[in-house]
Parts: structure tokens; sequence; C-alpha cells
């Protein structure tokens, strides 16, 4: 307690940067052992957040981000890219704001009962037969070259597997006694 007739000077805790907090965050989440695409797709949408938060001249300390400041870059994610793009910048922002409540640098997180962005269902498109027949008519012969390319296509066109999981494809993945291959999916799964 100060004397009559001096100031009391009290010091406030500093707020926790943006960069302090992303940068723990992704030890964090480095810590779960995600992969490195997920790493960095978590990465772009923090940073695309932030530098939303410097054009619109809104807070970027974590404490003082506003439900308003997440809806506004939603809003502006939904004009300028697919809902898809939008709710998976969404998913990134409300983990990142949830474990910064759990960490107990912010009170509560600004998405408490915030909503994604609604996303369209989408079929994907479908080659139709005749193309799918040129394509493989293209891989015709007898060399190695010829014999690959079909491999690779014939698992594109009968499988569910993903670009990622047959380029990940090894020897020792492929059984040519039960005609089976294991691919390592999406999250890790086999």
């Amino acid at each position: 307690m100060g004397t009559p007739g001096t100031a009391t000077i009290t010091t406030a805790e500093p707020l926790l940067t943006y960069a302090g907090a992303r940068a723990s965050f992704e030890i964090a989440l480095r810590a779960e052992h995600l992969s490195p695409k997920t790493l960095v797709t978590y990465g772009e949408a923090l940073d695309r957040f932030e530098a939303f938060l410097h054009l619109a001249r809104r807070p970027t300390a974590p404490a003082l981000i506003r439900r308003d400041d997440v809806a506004a870059f939603v809003a502006d994610l939904l004009e300028h890219y697919a809902p898809a793009t939008a709710a998976n910048r969404y998913r990134t922002l409300n983990r990142y704001f949830r474990w910064l409540a759990e960490e107990g640098e912010i009170e509560t997180s600004p998405m408490e009962r915030m909503r994604p962005p609604k996303v369209p269902e989408t079929r994907p498109a479908i080659l139709p037969d005749d193309d799918v027949r040129r394509i493989l008519a293209a891989c015709v012969g007898r060399g190695f070259e010829e014999r690959r390319d079909l491999a690779i296509l014939r698992l594109f066109t009968d499988t569910p597997a993903r670009l990622a999981e047959v380029a990940g494809l090894s020897v020792s993945d492929v059984n040519l006694i039960t005609n089976t291959i294991g691919v390592t999916g999406k999250g890790s799964k086999f």
C-alpha cells in the first residue's frame, strides 16, 4: 500500500501474444504426433487468421479476440473460398481456442456456441466409362513403365484409395497371393 500522496503502481500480467500462443499450440500438436500435413494445415489456418486480424485492425492477443472477430474471418473465407475450406479453418480455430481455454490462457473460447459453416454435400466427379477405357488403353505394353502405370491406374479405378495412399505404397504393401494391398489411410489408419 502506498503512502498518502504517492501513486500505487500495479503491474498487470502481460497478455500472451498470438505468436507465443501459436508456438505453444504447435508444440502441443507435435506432442500428439499428428501428421506433417495436418500440422501444415493447422499452421496455414492460424497464419491466415492472424493476417486477417491485422488487415482488419482487430486485436491479435488471444485474450482480446472475440466471437465477432472469428465470425468476420469465417465470413471473409466464405467470400473467397469453398465452404469446405472455411469449415476446415473453422475447426482449426475451434481447436486452438479450446486448447487456450484448457491451458488457462483465456477464460473461455470466443467460439463457444458458434456453429461451423454449412458445407453442401458434393459428389466427386466420375469419369465416364469411355474415358476410363481410353486412359487404360494408353498403358498397353509389355514394358515396365506401361505395366506400372496400368497397375497404378487400376488401383484408382478399382479401389477407394487416395492419391497419397497409392503414392506411399511400397513393395511390402502388395500381397500378390491374396491380390490385396495394405495402405495407411488418412489419420494413419491401416
